[in-house]
């Protein structure tokens, strides 16, 4: 059956259901580049994958909200995952990975990061933040392979010197 788009593509290819449903669309947008959408069976939210400057990215929505879930996209330096909760809004978990490191971080409800985890070369490092964005648990490997466990709230990093105004944050620190 032939059906007009209400896209916004450039050149469409639909593929409807019996009940008249587009269930999956193959397309070229105003930037010549190319996309894929698929749906249910009801013709409501599924998964898209296409392309931009970058390169490509796919969406996956939740048919129940129609807001995406899922998105793994491309930035200039590597790649991403981002999970959404299903009623849409901040990501609450993301991963990335680029040339140096790889990390995954996970957001409250503000969007504010509140746990990462990192690693790079011969390193790994793990972060809990609270809700102001102070770092209150720090743990990881330095380059000399020793480990370090840092807790606030203070200043993470070594002890301040006695008499310091600066309140340190608690350390142990592994030997070689």
């Amino acid at each position: 059956r032939r059906r007009r788009s209400r896209s916004n593509a450039v050149c469409e290819v639909m593929i409807l259901n019996k009940s008249d449903k587009v269930v999956a669309r193959l397309g070229m947008d105003a930037a010549g580049a190319g996309f894929v959408r698929v749906t249910g069976p009801a013709g409501g939210p599924g998964a898209g994958l296409g392309a931009d400057a970058l390169g490509g990215r796919v969406v996956v929505a939740n048919a129940a909200t129609g807001f995406n879930t899922i998105v793994l996209k491309n930035s200039a330096d590597g790649g991403g995952v981002y999970v959404y909760p299903a009623g849409g809004g901040t990501p609450r978990a993301s991963v990335y990975a680029e040339p140096d490191e790889g990390s995954v971080n996970v957001l409250n409800k503000g969007g504010q990061v509140v746990g990462w985890l990192q690693g790079r070369e011969n390193t790994g490092r793990m972060m809990l933040l609270n809700a102001s964005g102070d770092i209150v648990v720090e743990a990881g490997t330095t380059t000399d392979n020793i480990g370090i466990v840092r807790t606030g709230p203070g200043t993470v990093g070594p002890a301040a010197l006695v008499g310091s105004p600066v309140k340190s944050a608690s350390s142990i620190q592994g030997r070689k």
